[in-house]
């Protein structure tokens, strides 16, 4: 048992996190005080924390920037069973834009959404042989929380023009 210098409370040593530095081979706060500790450091410094990786990420170079945009780009199509070739070809053949909505931006912090059936491949990742097109940002979110259900997103469709929203 060891006592937490900031709660006070004797706790067993696998509240506490391994150190080298301290003579129990612990540290001297529990993990619960010390995560507390955490989310109050970031939520005061949480602009200049964000600044700095920023000057970090600006000051990587350009040419690193890159290969590691195609590296996440190529590991994508790879999970998805696809190759770069095959999305840049239907990407030009959407007319680089949404399949859907015609947006030319993907929006979100990344790329274009990788859409495919998930009744073939249930999860995050499609085979190859179920991808159906790529999507923005919204559209990919707007699909997974109507579980791709054509008779709900009818309803939807149906409800927006009864409303007055849809032409």
């Amino acid at each position: 048992m060891q006592t937490c210098n900031r709660c006070s409370v004797a706790q067993p040593f696998s509240a506490y996190r391994a150190s080298s530095r301290h003579l129990h081979g612990r540290l001297l706060v529990c993990k619960k005080c010390l995560a507390e500790q955490s989310r109050h450091y970031y939520k005061e410094n949480h602009a200049r924390l964000r600044s700095q990786a920023a000057e970090r990420y600006a000051k990587r170079s350009p040419e690193k920037i890159k290969v590691t945009r195609e590296w996440r780009t190529a590991n994508r199509m790879k999970r998805h069973g696809l190759t770069v070739g095959e999305y840049n070809e239907t990407l030009t053949s959407q007319g680089n834009c949404c399949a859907i909505c015609k947006r030319d931006e993907p929006g979100g912090k990344g790329g274009w959404h990788l859409d495919h059936d998930h009744k073939c491949c249930p999860g995050r990742w499609g085979c190859g042989k179920c991808f159906r097109g790529l999507l923005c940002h919204k559209c990919n979110i707007g699909l997974g929380y109507f579980n791709d259900d054509v008779s709900v997103m009818t309803k939807a469709s149906d409800y927006l023009r009864k409303v007055g929203v849809a032409e």
